[in-house]
């Protein structure tokens, strides 16, 4: 798992280094482009101007130190013209006019030149582009602190995403590993049980063996069927088994089925069903939702109290509740009931057969419907609520 986030992190770091090198880079070439384009104007219109013969007088428009080198038939220097008072003395530029004659080339590197050349007839134009080339240097300079901070930021930023993004996969990856070891839990007991009764049975024939072999194996069968109805509630997905059921009628008739199992825990039953309801949804997943709840709120109710059955409609949707008379599920456990496997009281769950699969499953169901389930525990009672969107 450190592996894969790690890798997470070095795919989203380098994605957004390249976006911000791209910006850098997007933004020197912008500024280098404009800076050459005012270079290469100012040249033009030095052009034009020398055509018209004014002298040596400088130009209002030229914001560099601009050299004219004239040459003869011979390729001979016979005149310069220099339009800035402190500039180059006529040898240097000499020099670098003869320089350019010898090689007939010139690097147009703003970056790295000092001077540019431009070549027209017997009339050779230097322009000094020491301002130029420090404009871009420093915005270069500058381009290179903003990557570095871009680069600060992406670290962040990238260190933040992986664990986004991580972070389902690990709760997903640990649940996973607890589901493992709690299967392995539940089952290992029974078997044990079993081998060690079908011993017993093979050496002396007792029924009592037999007994509990029967009984052990109810209890595997039993978990295996909720692992199953779990497993079909995690991957239900098949919306085309959806349809719109009188959802009123259905909850009414599972009340009926349930009321001889409610009279024999000597509880009373009341419930409160708004009648017409119509629903999307499974009818079978509905059911198994209901008799859930109401198996839950049977087991967890105190003697001779009430269990108080709800279905209405509203302008939030469809609320369905089962609210017992009980003890308080503690604050920090409300949340966990719903988890698999997990038991407030594991010991006496145990003894009953219970595997703590049955709210995960009703929490699946509720889901599976675009809906959500709570539970608030008020005034001695426990109430289990299920609203579903219309």
């Amino acid at each position: 798992m450190n592996k894969s986030k790690w890798q997470i992190f070095g795919v989203l770091w380098i994605l957004l280094t390249i976006f911000s090198l791209c910006l850098v880079v997007i933004f020197n070439h912008q500024v280098y482009h404009n800076e050459k384009s005012m270079l290469y104007e100012n040249i033009d219109r030095m052009k034009r101007y020398t055509e018209k013969n004014f002298g040596n007088r400088v130009p209002l428009f030229f914001d560099a130190n601009a050299y004219i080198v004239h040459f003869d038939y011979e390729h001979n220097i016979s005149k310069i013209e220099s339009f800035t008072t402190n500039g180059l003395s006529a040898d240097e530029i000499s020099i670098l006019a003869n320089k350019y004659l010898s090689s007939k080339k010139s690097s147009e590197n703003l970056y790295i030149n000092k001077y540019i050349f431009s070549m027209t007839g017997d009339k050779l134009v230097l322009f000094d582009i020491s301002e130029t080339r420090t404009v871009l240097i420093n915005c270069l300079h500058f381009s290179i602190v903003v990557f570095l901070l871009f680069e600060l930021v992406n670290t962040y930023i990238s260190y933040w995403l992986t664990g986004w993004i991580v972070k389902p996969i690990v709760e997903t990856f640990e649940k996973q590993k607890q589901f493992v070891y709690d299967v392995s839990h539940e089952l290992k007991t029974p078997i044990a049980v079993i081998m060690t009764n079908a011993d017993m049975a093979e050496k002396d024939g007792d029924a009592k063996w037999i007994n509990n072999i029967k009984n052990e194996s109810d209890r595997m069968n039993k978990l295996v069927v909720s692992l199953l109805d779990l497993l079909v509630s995690d991957n239900y997905n098949e919306k085309e088994k959806f349809k719109v059921t009188n959802i009123s009628k259905t909850i009414e008739m599972c009340v009926l089925t349930f009321e001889s199992l409610i009279y024999e825990n000597n509880l009373k039953v009341e419930y409160d069903i708004q009648s017409d309801i119509n629903f999307n949804c499974s009818v079978e997943r509905i059911k198994q939702l209901f008799g859930i709840l109401v198996d839950n709120a049977i087991k967890h109710a105190k003697k001779d109290s009430k269990i108080f059955i709800s279905l209405k409609k509203n302008k939030d949707g469809i609320i369905f509740s089962v609210k017992n008379r009980g003890d308080a599920i503690p604050k920090e456990e409300r949340e966990k009931i719903f988890e698999r496997f997990y038991r407030s009281d594991k010991s006496r769950n145990r003894n009953e057969n219970r595997y703590g699969l049955g709210l995960a499953i009703a929490k699946n169901i509720v889901t599976m419907h675009n809906g959500k389930i709570n539970v608030t525990c008020s005034g001695g009672y426990t109430t289990f609520t299920c609203t579903f969107k219309i």
